[in-house]
């Protein structure tokens, strides 16, 4: 088949969860359907992001939001009453390109991956599926319970919008998929039935078992360090776990540290940011911490860590998405108190480490195969689910 793919970012650097999804989506659905790529995005994609793509897309097109057209578009949201984050991104001369693409390529259909893309994908008079991903209204809703002032007016608007757009739109795909049945719970739609779960996967031979003897810091936390949950996630292991495990270390990492992230380094603390290899990260620690609250979907961060073998603590929300098992394949925490209690079991039990090592790499070669995922996909997309 055919296939016009639509994002809202491009798939390379895999610093961010949709990146990733889409990139291993990708790779999969390219052994079945030929390929034809579009982004439409406010970061610049360079020739070595686009070379990760040439192995497995048939032809790729990127197309950069002007800041210019972003701040037109989101004054043009106070109007039009869409979500600031969809309306940035639409371009009618993009779409006219888009449309040119279609009929040049002869798609049979169209993947739209987000909300954020949707004007352009609704807009194709042809068979068409979007993955929402994530439930983004209820995580706008939860940004807004983290912030105040006029930052939390701000989401809480996003969120109504959303909220309504998710709705909106749905009628205007033949399939639509989410990343978890907790998300497919958050959804404002009808009929939720017609929402097919289809989770991430991981790569198990690139996050291969084993971590290093000589770990540089008792505890890490590992995450695209720009995006709101994370950041708080950060701040609270900084203010409210190491003070009631004093004499261990924790170690910051991932891409665009906010100033906010920054200034927790301290003697205890070190904030890195990018790393070329992320496994290096994994690696370097005993015992990986998330304590997320407000964020929505599935963390990669725990899958990957995980295959590795890097005993994890996070909390109940976040383990509703991934379905590990509280004691076995991970520690669940849902305050500073438990959370603490856990580091000092995992640190101090050497049987209860390995045995979550080895269960927790276990469950995730077992569970969440791109392969089997994305086979599902390719299925949903040829309308056999």
């Amino acid at each position: 088949m055919n296939l016009l793919i639509i994002s809202s970012r491009f798939p390379y650097p895999l610093e961010k969860g949709d990146k990733l999804r889409l990139y291993y989506q990708i790779r999969e659905l390219a052994k079945w359907h030929k390929i034809t790529l579009v982004s439409v995005s406010d970061e610049l994609a360079t020739d070595k992001d686009k070379d990760q793509l040439k192995p497995y897309v048939d032809s790729q097109y990127h197309f950069d939001i002007t800041s210019g057209v972003r701040l037109f578009n989101r004054l043009t949201a106070l109007v039009t009453g869409l979500p600031i984050q969809v309306s940035q991104l639409y371009d009618p001369s993009i779409m006219r390109a888009i449309d040119k693409i279609a009929k040049r390529h002869h798609i049979e259909h169209v993947y739209c991956q987000l909300p954020r893309a949707a004007e352009y994908a609704r807009r194709l008079d042809l068979p068409k599926t979007i993955d929402y991903m994530d439930a983004f209204g209820e995580s706008m809703e939860k940004r807004a319970s983290i912030n105040s002032g006029f930052k939390k007016k701000l989401f809480t608007t996003e969120a109504i919008r959303m909220r309504k757009y998710e709705t909106k739109i749905f009628i205007d795909f033949d399939h639509h998929t989410l990343i978890s049945e907790q998300d497919k719970s958050y959804m404002a739609i009808s009929n939720p039935d017609l929402i097919h779960v289809v989770p991430n996967g991981i790569d198990t031979d690139f996050f291969s078992f084993g971590i290093n003897d000589n770990a540089s810091s008792d505890l890490a936390f590992i995450g695209n360090m720009g995006y709101p949950p994370n950041e708080a996630a950060a701040v609270y292991i900084s203010d409210l776990i190491l003070p009631l495990v004093a004499e261990n270390t924790l170690t910051i990492s991932g891409a665009r540290p906010t100033a906010i992230v920054q200034q927790l380094a301290n003697d205890n603390v070190t904030v890195v940011g990018w790393l070329d290899d992320i496994r290096d990260a994994y690696r370097s620690s005993r015992v990986f911490v998330a304590p997320i609250f407000s964020g929505t979907g599935q963390q990669n961060k725990i899958l990957e860590a995980m295959a590795i073998g890097l005993p994890c603590i996070t909390t109940s929300q976040v383990n509703n998405a991934i379905g590990a098992t509280d004691g076995s394949e991970v520690l669940i925490a849902n305050n500073p108190k438990e959370f603490a209690l856990a580091i000092k079991k995992l640190l101090n039990d050497d049987q209860l480490y390995a045995d979550i090592q080895r269960n927790a790499r276990n469950f995730v070669v077992h569970k969440y195969s791109w392969k089997e995922h994305v086979a599902k996909l390719s299925q949903i997309i040829q309308g056999k689910l």
